[in-house]
């Protein structure tokens, strides 16, 4: 009988939500900025956002709710699909019920999808550096499938956008020089948080190529925007 492979993870479930962020360090001690924040500097979709958010604002409703509302229901739902896989109980008590039933509705999604693409996961929510770069990074989900090394990326938005093939690209990196282990797939699965549905895209060695060129773009502007402050 085979025996299992021990899952490796950074994962600890929260109680509340805070503003504080992960603060990831080269072996120096040095903090470095996450991958998240540099892909801010991508600027997609910053003109849609912005009419986006006008229109909320006429109709009276405040954006910044919406899109905080938004980052929660996302972390409980990611929260969640680490507890199933870890079999670890995830404390709800202490969110909003419904935000609580919104990320029930993500959840499912990956469920669903992972029964039809089912998985020996390996590493949950997992830190990596880069040394090289100088980055770090989080990545929701390893493992194994037909004797190749998959990594997966979750969204619980609308949509996949090209800046996520960004984020994955960077996390690919990260991973493969910190630990040595060549990740054969990379991919991002949206799970709707409104209804469960799910997208599954798979990166092609492309979308790999460009997408870190374009972080590498990213990251010299965050380095540069830093030294014009």
């Amino acid at each position: 009988m085979t025996e299992p492979i021990p899952i490796k993870t950074s994962y600890q479930p929260v109680q509340k939500f805070t503003k504080a962020h992960q603060r990831y360090r080269t072996k120096d001690n040095s903090v470095v900025p996450g991958v998240t924040t540099i892909c801010g500097q991508w600027g997609e979709g910053q003109y849609q956002l912005m009419g986006w958010c006008r229109k909320l604002a006429l109709d009276g409703i405040d954006p910044d709710l919406v899109r905080d509302r938004a980052g929660r229901i996302g972390t409980i739902a990611h929260q969640m699909i680490a507890g199933k896989i870890l079999n670890a109980s995830v404390p709800l008590e202490s969110f909003a019920p419904d935000e609580v039933e919104s990320a029930k509705h993500a959840y499912n999604g990956f469920i669903m999808w992972n029964q039809d693409y089912p998985i020996n996961y390996t590493d949950v929510e997992r830190y990596v550096v880069s040394e090289k770069y100088r980055y770090g990074g989080c990545l929701d989900l390893l493992g194994e499938r037909n004797g190749k090394i998959i990594l997966i990326d979750i969204k619980t938005g609308t949509g996949i956008y090209s800046s996520m093939k960004v984020q994955v690209a960077a996390y690919k990196v990260a991973y493969e020089e910190e630990t040595g282990i060549k990740v054969d797939e990379s991919h991002i699965l949206n799970t709707h948080r409104d209804t469960g549905a799910f997208a599954h895209y798979k990166l092609s060695d492309s979308d790999i190529e460009y997408g870190f060129e374009a972080f590498q773009y990213c990251l010299g502007l965050y380095n540069l925007a830093k030294k014009l402050k």
